[in-house]
């Protein structure tokens, strides 16, 4: 990424691809330009904020500024920073589209644009919105699309956004599962489904649970 080229990379949850892209980001641009040069698309508003908050952590001692495009926020403060220009955008497809239609953010300075979890961002259905953002990014950017699978509708959407990308694959080898179970618990009431999983939680001899994307024992 580094050396300019395009890149596809197919990876797991928890495998650093935030902070890559980040890093990234910040090498490739002027953080203290207030000149939008980087451009990182999330399928959903609250992988874009976590990315907000990393960017700001690795950047403090370099005069960052990004600017954090996701629906759930107030549109007019988001034009109220959007006026006051940023090195980095982070943020979701279509609110970062409808800034682009309706509130004349400017891509002529980009450099780079990373789309984290493409697979998911395409299974949405955002597919469209996509290639009309990138309508209004200049030809010589460089590109980065990172996702877990690499379905039809990846492997179309690479052959119409990158040119000649390096392909990077990071996948742990997988594990065989015997005799798996699944069990489902009914809760009535809301309040109840917390001392309830600490009750299961207690009787289990092996204990996994997903959180945030992350499978922890």
């Amino acid at each position: 990424m580094i050396q300019g080229r395009d890149v596809f990379m197919q990876s797991s949850c928890a495998s650093g691809k935030t902070s890559l892209s980040i890093i990234t980001a910040l090498q490739l641009t002027d953080p203290s330009a207030r000149k939008y040069q980087a451009l990182i698309l999330y399928p959903r508003r609250l992988e874009a904020q976590r990315a907000k908050g990393m960017a700001m952590t690795i950047g403090q001692n370099m005069n960052l500024k990004a600017l954090l495009l996701i629906g759930g926020l107030s549109v007019k403060e988001q034009q109220k920073l959007l006026r006051e220009g940023a090195s980095l955008v982070i943020g979701t497809p279509g609110r970062v589209y409808d800034f682009i239609d309706q509130a004349g953010l400017c891509f002529k300075h980009l450099k780079l644009i990373v789309v984290e979890d493409c697979d998911e961002i395409l299974e949405i259905g955002l597919a469209e919105v996509m290639k009309k953002i990138l309508k209004f990014v200049p030809p010589y950017v460089q590109m980065c699309i990172s996702a877990s699978n690499f379905s039809i509708h990846v492997k179309n959407f690479n052959e119409f956004c990158l040119r000649n990308p390096v392909y990077i694959s990071k996948y742990p080898p997988l594990k065989k599962v015997n005799d798996l179970e699944h069990y489902m618990f009914k809760v009535e009431k809301e309040e109840d489904k917390v001392d309830f999983l600490i009750k299961l939680y207690s009787g289990m001899s092996k204990k996994y649970f997903m959180c945030g994307g992350v499978l922890t024992e």
